[in-house]
């Protein structure tokens, strides 16, 4: 039995529930379901549990809805497929306090995370862009004929034909934004 829980996974997981709930060994099947829960595990465990084997009725709806439990948020796909899986008789507010209310907070809680996550995502982009905005901002400069190397103090000159930032002769410090010559730059 030890080998047949260790070779089990998700995609075999129900056929060797069915081998274990047809030994008898029904509380094994439920340990397996629990790993692996799938609707059509949960159903056999469900449909293998004996009243007999309770001492009372709601020692009994209690088992039914702890096993039934472990799908979890799939439970209301689950009771829609099975609707026969929860006795008629079993009181409603077990089924509300042990089924629903466990799903419907689940749910609750997923929508709430996802719309904190997309605020969160939201701040961090406006952070960002305002950041980037401050960057760009700090980084503009004016280059023209009085511009002045931070080193030397003697007029940036540059050809004409290199463009607007000569790549080659012009450095620009990145904290403080100040320009010099390149080659006073590499004296330094």
């Amino acid at each position: 039995m030890e080998l047949m829980l260790v070779r089990a996974n998700a995609s075999n997981s129900a056929a060797r529930i069915r081998e274990l709930v047809g030994w008898g060994e029904v509380a094994t099947a439920e340990l397996l379901c629990a790993r692996f829960p799938t609707p059509e595990a949960v159903v056999l465990i469900c449909r293998s549990l004996n009243r007999a084997g309770f001492k009372d009725e709601e020692s009994y709806h209690e088992k039914l809805l702890g096993v039934l439990s472990v799908v979890g948020p799939d439970i209301d796909t689950l009771l829609t497929s099975y609707p026969d899986i929860i006795p008629r008789e079993m009181p409603s507010h077990l089924v509300i306090r042990r089924l629903l209310a466990p799903a419907m907070a689940k749910s609750l809680y997923s929508a709430e995370t996802s719309s904190l996550l997309a605020r969160l995502s939201g701040r961090v982009a406006e952070k960002s862009a305002s950041h980037l905005s401050r960057q760009l901002n700090q980084g503009s400069f004016r280059l023209d004929a009085e511009a002045l190397c931070h080193l030397c103090h003697r007029p940036m000159e540059f050809q004409s034909g290199e463009g607007l930032f000569p790549s080659s002769g012009i450095v620009r410090y990145p904290l403080t934004g100040v320009l010099a010559h390149r080659r006073c730059y590499e004296r330094s």
